[in-house]
Formats: C-alpha cells, sequence, structure tokens
C-alpha cells in the first residue's frame, strides 16, 4: 500500500460553488478589514468597518484569476488538511471589460504534481493544499493563479436554504438513490422552482453516461440560473446572515480591493457575459485506475481562447466567413430554419442543420468550438439576431470544420 496517496473520501454533497461564494464574497465587504500582512484569511474575521466606496488607494488588475476548490472539511483543526478537492474551477474575472469566464477542470484529470508524479488532479490538495494545487493548475496548463478560494463543501447546504428556492431547468428525469451520500434523488425534466434539498439533488446527480462531466455542465448551468437571484439588490438584506457561514466555511486570500471589485462586478454583469469551459478528455483506466486523459490541444486552445490577448477582433473580422452547425430537438425545426437564413444572409456557411436528444438542447447556447471567432464577429452575430442576443456562451472543445455551433432549446409547453 502507498502510504504517500492521500486517503479516499466520499464525494461532499457539493453545489455551485462560484455563485454561493459570490455571495459571500458580498458578504465579506460588511466585514472589519484583515490584519495589515495577512495574506490568507478566514473571512468571517472580517465584520462592521467597510466605507461605502472602495478607497481610491486600493489598485486591483484588470483582471483577476481565481482558483476556487470545493473541499470536504476533515473535521480537524486545521479544518482542510489532507482532504482531496471534490470541485476544482479556475474564475477568470475580467474588471475592464465585465465579464466572467469559469473554467471546470474535472476532478480525475491526470496531471502531474509536484514531488508526486501523474496523479489525479484532487490529490493535489490532500498532498499540499491550495498552494500545491495552484502550482499545478499554473503548470500543467501554463497560467496565472492570483488568487485562492477554498470553500468547505459541506456548508453550502446553509447557503442553499439561505438563498431560497431558485429557478432551474432539469434537462432530464433524475431518479436514482445515492447510497454514499445518503440522498434520493428524484426529479422531473423541466423548468421549474427547486427547493434548496432539490437543488442538491440536481448538482450533485452523476448517475448518467455523463458522470462527472454531467454533473460540472449541471454546476456551470446552475451558476448562470441562480447568479441573478444572488446577486439581486432584494438578496442584500440576508447578507449579514451569511457571515457566520463564511467564518466557518472560506479561506481565501483575497484582498480588500478584491472583494470590493468583485462585489460591484456582479451588480453590473449579465447572464451572458459568464461564459463557461470544462476541459474535454476521455476517461481511461491506467495502472487499475480511472483517469480523466485530458485533450491537449482542446485544453490548450481553450485557455488561448481565455487568456490571450492577440485574438482577432479587428473591425474587419465581422465579416469573417464563419463554419456552423446548428443542433435542435424534434418540434424546432422551423427555429432552426430561421436561423440558418439569418447566418447565411450575414454570409456564414451553415454545414449542419440536425436535430439531437432533447435533453441535450434543454440550454439555449453559442458554443464556440474554434479559439480563431473574434468577440467582434459574435458581438456583430448577437445585434443582427435578436434572438441570440442573450444566448450564453460556453468554450467547448474542438470540432473538425467547424467554428461555431448553435444550440437551440426546445420550445417550452
Amino acid at each position: 500500500m502507498n502510504k504517500n496517496r492521500p486517503p479516499l473520501r466520499p464525494a461532499p454533497h457539493l453545489v455551485a460553488v462560484v455563485v454561493l461564494a459570490n455571495a459571500l464574497i458580498a458578504a465579506m465587504v460588511f466585514a472589519q478589514v484583515p490584519k495589515p500582512g495577512s495574506s490568507s484569511h478566514n473571512v468571517g474575521s472580517t465584520l462592521a468597518t467597510l466605507p461605502a466606496q472602495p478607497p481610491a488607494l486600493l489598485v486591483v488588475p484588470p483582471r483577476l484569476t481565481i482558483l476556487f476548490l470545493g473541499v470536504d472539511s476533515t473535521g480537524r483543526r486545521t479544518r482542510f488538511a489532507g482532504a482531496r478537492s471534490d470541485t476544482t474551477m479556475v474564475v477568470t474575472v475580467e474588471l475592464a471589460a465585465k465579464s466572467l469566464t469559469i473554467t471546470s477542470i474535472p476532478r480525475d484529470s491526470r496531471v502531474y504534481i509536484k514531488g508526486h508524479g501523474l496523479s489525479k488532479i484532487n490529490a493535489a490538495h490532500a498532498y499540499g493544499g491550495h498552494r500545491l494545487t495552484a502550482a499545478t493548475v499554473s503548470d500543467a496548463f501554463g497560467i496565472p493563479i492570483d488568487r485562492y478560494v477554498v470553500i468547505d463543501s459541506a456548508s453550502l447546504r446553509k447557503i442553499c436554504e439561505l438563498v431560497g428556492p431558485l429557478e432551474v431547468v432539469v434537462e432530464k428525469r433524475m431518479n436514482y438513490i445515492d447510497r454514499a451520500g445518503r440522498l434520493r434523488i428524484n426529479l422531473v425534466p423541466g423548468r421549474q422552482l427547486l427547493s434548496p434539498a432539490q437543488v442538491e439533488q440536481y448538482v450533485r446527480f452523476r448517475n448518467d453516461a455523463d458522470s462527472d462531466i454531467g454533473r460540472i455542465q449541471r454546476q456551470q448551468w446552475f451558476i448562470r440560473q441562480a447568479f441573478s437571484k444572488v446577486c439581486s439588490p432584494s438578496f442584500l438584506w440576508k447578507l449579514p446572515r451569511l457571515i457566520p457561514i463564511a467564518r466557518e466555511s472560506i479561506r481565501t486570500d483575497l484582498s480588500l480591493a478584491d472583494m470590493f471589485r468583485i462585489t460591484l462586478l456582479a451588480q453590473e454583469i449579465k447572464q451572458r457575459e459568464i461564459v463557461t469551459a470544462s476541459l474535454p478528455g476521455h476517461p481511461a483506466s491506467i495502472g487499475g485506475i480511472s483517469y480523466w486523459v485530458l485533450d491537449a490541444a482542446s485544453t490548450k486552445a481553450i485557455f488561448k481562447r481565455i487568456y490571450a490577448s492577440e485574438l482577432p477582433d479587428s473591425a474587419s473580422s465581422c465579416a469573417e466567413r464563419l463554419r456552423i452547425a446548428i443542433e435542435y430537438a424534434a418540434g424546432s425545426e422551423q427555429d432552426a430554419l430561421g436561423l440558418e437564413h439569418s447566418l447565411i444572409q450575414l454570409g456564414h456557411d451553415v454545414k449542419l442543420k440536425q436535430t439531437v436528444r432533447k435533453g441535450d438542447c434543454m440550454h439555449e447556447q453559442i458554443l464556440l468550438s474554434s479559439v480563431l471567432v473574434s468577440r467582434t464577429t459574435l458581438n456583430h452575430m448577437r445585434r443582427a439576431i435578436p434572438a441570440i442576443a442573450s444566448w450564453p456562451e460556453v468554450i467547448g472543445s474542438q470540432r473538425p470544420n467547424t467554428d461555431v455551433i448553435f444550440v437551440i432549446s426546445r420550445r417550452r409547453t
């Protein structure tokens, strides 16, 4: 038996880490300033004395890359020591552009961990906490990690109870008994208000062919659907009740300036400006251990799109001819034909139009499968085709001969 191997722990009941963390970050700004010189602090140590506006001397760079980790507390005095991360997300906050990109890294992703060799990325936290995890993510993907947030996954149910019922689109029938988590999951498809208990069922369900990848996608859609409620003015009165949860649940090195700027950004950002991505790959058994083997080319393209400043964005790029696919469910044929006609009029090449499973088109979206699609072109398309103006963007894996995939949600009855 390998003594250096971190202990296996049952997967905790994790809910949409980022959007709920945003609520906790908002609670932080009601707290007192951390002690000078402290680089990491318990956010609950901050209550009561911030000015109404951020001090002018506080400077935040135009972009922040934050590592969010959902970790099951070990119950020890050190809280998270020796625990694997159940969720790993890289959140890229573009403060000047007022946009947010959430990149989910599957927890079984096979990466190199310094001092431990090739292993699952969730083991990095068990070996060396947030510092080793940040170094591992940075080395594996060639991106900077500016800040970190570690959240006790077990506390997120309390946050959901505080947030209250949320409107969520359930993509498929979910009927499963999670014996390890002691949870009965029983949800029907469609748009509906979910109670906190049902939200937990939605984000924990993984008993299908997509397994953890499907769970990641549901967490990301939940973030979109919950974002507006958590950031609404009507939620502000609940923030003081979040402070005790924050005290027990979060460790972070976000500065006072970071907190101010992120909170202000959250009030301005639109759902469509939340871009999501998950790292593509395939499952494989190596040495008797199940891994998610990342697709190197697609992973590189995803991070290039997020971080590369040299992406085409000139005024002339709005005339570029894109290779487009349209996916839709049975019953949405007229919508697909109308979109195809509009795209052809704009000079684009609709390579494919096909029906897919209803569960695969519950969310309308613009799926980017090429790093070469410019921001100018996307904005031009949104202005020219009102029907897609509010559709969110998802960065997906590369597909042959396709730059953009438009997914049309089925008609609601």
